[in-house]
């Protein structure tokens, strides 16, 4: 298994070579600064190689993005849950502090808000309600 940063760096074709031994073509990878076999597989001919460097790269640049795109929505989620605190902090009515609250988290459980505003669950239910009829 690789690391995020071990598959970013494999995602650059720069760090993949062909070699001949003479008999065989080998794939080398360059990782912690050195070159070394990337696939214990021999190839017969440096097109099959190179087909297979392709289709890994492309798999390792797929893999990077999809990182990159967790990394993303968890540092999103951060924000989101400290803008929610500060509302929860906020002077704001309890009602007016659950309807913003509901804009960064729109399927909150009323145990989550009840977390959050350190109020009852009846207390919630009941602000639930209005803004529910106020609809």
């Amino acid at each position: 298994m690789y690391t995020v940063e071990q598959i970013a760096h494999l995602s650059n074709k720069e760090n993949h070579r062909i070699k001949y031994d003479g008999y065989y073509y080998w794939w080398y990878s360059k990782r912690n600064g050195k070159w070394q076999k990337h696939c214990l597989k021999s190839f017969d001919s440096p097109i099959n190689t190179l087909g297979y460097i392709k289709y890994w790269i492309y798999k390792y640049n797929k893999m990077t993005i999809e990182n990159n795109l967790r990394l993303s929505k968890i540092v999103d989620e951060v924000i989101d849950e400290v803008k929610i605190y500060d509302i929860a902090k906020s002077d704001l009515k309890t009602i007016d502090k659950i309807e913003s609250i509901l804009c960064f988290k729109p399927y909150a459980t009323p145990t989550e808000l009840t977390e959050y505003l350190h109020l009852s669950k009846q207390n919630i239910g009941k602000h639930l309600k209005n803004l529910k009829t106020a609809l």
